[in-house]
């Protein structure tokens, strides 16, 4: 067996360690914005899914250019609808819609019981 014509010396080893690095840092970014890209489709589809168990007619094309802020044709109430939810998920907080006590008419929101 013949002998490398090279050395590998410590400098060689620092330079491939870089090179490790940034190759891992690069594969790490994309994976995030995957991962980012792929939250973001969840949440509309989530969105748009709830809506329609409540007779909200928009599509989730529609749902996504209501998010982005482009305009829709719709019914003014559904996509306000659309609008509300993004916000609360967006908030992260538990709304549950409950009854007013005493029989009193409208709804209250979990969040606001504290208020009471």
């Amino acid at each position: 067996m013949n002998a490398p014509t090279y050395t590998i010396s410590t400098k060689a080893i620092d330079l491939v360690a870089r090179i490790a690095e940034k190759l891992g840092e690069i594969r790490g970014a994309g994976e995030y914005n995957r991962n980012l890209r792929l939250r973001k489709i969840n949440r509309l589809r989530s969105i748009q899914s709830s809506l329609a168990i409540e007779n909200n007619t928009l599509t989730l094309g529609q749902v996504t250019d209501i998010i982005e802020g482009k305009r829709v044709l719709g019914m003014p109430h559904e996509i306000q609808e659309v609008k509300n939810a993004y916000r609360i998920r967006r908030l992260g907080r538990p709304y549950i819609l409950l009854p007013l006590p005493n029989g009193s008419k409208g709804k209250i929101y979990r969040s606001e019981l504290n208020t009471i």
